[in-house]
Order: structure tokens, then C-alpha cells, then sequence
């Protein structure tokens, strides 16, 4: 009895983390994107969602970071950001497509989906998948 048990428990288990994983994604409410800024400046960007008519701006600060979400209600996929990358007084435009992950909440230390902003070489900045 106690051989079949275990393996039985085991089956139980399993099979009601994953009902469980389904019910819990099934209930997000957004989808999230979290831009953060590892380096010493302010990067300002701008970001336009599959959605949205018309460019945002916005900003994240030193060690900062930037909230970008909408209900899961709407058809958006992902995320077109762009920045100027060169930090010094010329300008080298970069547009890159992000992709959020579904959340039940925007707070970015348990969900969305991760981009770090970081130096790159001299005065250049990038952006980088953190995911």
C-alpha cells in the first residue's frame, strides 16, 4: 500500500500545481513591462504599445525604475521603446521591440517582464532583456 501511495501523491500533486499555475495566469490583470536604469543618469525614452496612436514619453531615473502596463483587456503584444543611446551631446537613436509578461499586479519586483538599462562603452547606453 505504501509503494502505491507515494507515487499517487506525487500524480496529486503535480497535476494540482499545474490546475493551480492555470488558474493563477488565467487571472492577470495586465501586461507588464519594468524598464530599469542601472546607470548614474536619467534615461528619457519614449514607447508606443500595438495600441496606442501616439508616442509616450517618459523618464526613469538613477538606479530608478519605470512601470509601462495596460489591462490584458486590450490586444497589445508588445512594446516599441526608443532612446538616444549616446549620452553625450550627439544623438544615436535606437528603437528596440519589448515583449511584456501577463501579471496579476504592476509591481515590478514579483512580476513584468525585466529591461535594464546599462553602459555600454564610453558614453553609450543599451538596453538589455533581463528576462
Amino acid at each position: 500500500m505504501k509503494k502505491f501511495l507515494t507515487p499517487t501523491l506525487i500524480a496529486l500533486t503535480v497535476l494540482s500545481s499545474a490546475l493551480l499555475g492555470q488558474a493563477s495566469a488565467s487571472h492577470a490583470q495586465y501586461d507588464l513591462v519594468c524598464v530599469h536604469n542601472d546607470t548614474d543618469r536619467t534615461v528619457n525614452f519614449r514607447y508606443l504599445g500595438d495600441a496606442d496612436d501616439d508616442w509616450t514619453s517618459s523618464s526613469v531615473r538613477p538606479n530608478g525604475v519605470s512601470k509601462i502596463y495596460w489591462s490584458t483587456a486590450y490586444s497589445d503584444h508588445c512594446l516599441t521603446l526608443r532612446f538616444d543611446a549616446d549620452m553625450s551631446s550627439r544623438t544615436r537613436m535606437v528603437e528596440y521591440t519589448l515583449y511584456p509578461d501577463a501579471a496579476v499586479d504592476v509591481d515590478c519586483d514579483y512580476y513584468g517582464s525585466d529591461y535594464r538599462f546599462k553602459w555600454r562603452s564610453g558614453n553609450t547606453i543599451d538596453l538589455y532583456d533581463d528576462n
